[in-house]
């Protein structure tokens, strides 16, 4: 009986062996594939032949950085397709006054993400920036998604918080603190 038992177990086994090799075997194909895609993706980015999606709040935050340190080509590939047109017909000082406007006359010392509502296709963020002479200023950028990418909506730098959230989110409650209210009418 006890061998009959044993028999058993191990006709069991080599059954559940049988049923798991395929399995494994479809596993680690998949598996390989997987890897393999992704190493051909890491040397296609290396090469410079594709390029890593940024976060809309990392482009927001590349943006400010371009401007901060003058890079007009890097800042105009950030903006959307209106934008783009626009920057390409800005004299040399006209883009160097925005930068100027963007970052306090160059005083900028740090940026820090504060937050981000998406909403798909658009999505509203804002940054803190704080300036040599200790002060805070907050930023807030709509993007549009344009194809892969993120993009910053021109105008840049005008945007605000509760007016750029409203445009895609009408039941948007602000937080108290953030609006003022309108006063009624005189009596």
């Amino acid at each position: 009986m006890a061998l009959v038992r044993v028999v058993r177990n191990a006709q069991r086994l080599v059954d559940g062996i049988r049923w798991l090799a395929p399995v494994h075997r479809w596993t680690t194909a998949v598996t390989v594939l997987f890897f393999a895609g992704l190493l051909a993706w890491l040397i296609a980015i290396g090469l410079g032949l594709t390029s890593a999606r940024q976060a809309p709040g990392e482009v927001v935050l590349a943006a400010y950085e371009a401007a901060q340190e003058r890079r007009a080509d890097d800042f105009g590939e950030l903006l959307d397709r209106r934008g783009r047109a626009e920057f390409a017909r800005l004299s040399p000082t006209e883009i160097e006054a925005l930068f100027d406007r963007l970052t306090f006359d160059g005083t900028t010392t740090t940026f820090t993400f504060l937050g981000l509502r998406n909403y798909g296709k658009s999505a509203v963020a804002g940054v803190l920036q704080e300036t040599t002479t200790r002060e805070a200023h907050v930023r807030v950028e709509v993007l549009l998604q344009e194809g892969r990418f993120w993009r910053i909506e021109w105008p840049i730098g005008e945007a605000e918080w509760v007016e750029s959230v409203l445009r895609f989110d009408p039941y948007y409650i602000p937080p108290s603190g953030l609006v003022t209210p309108t006063p009624g009418p005189a009596s």
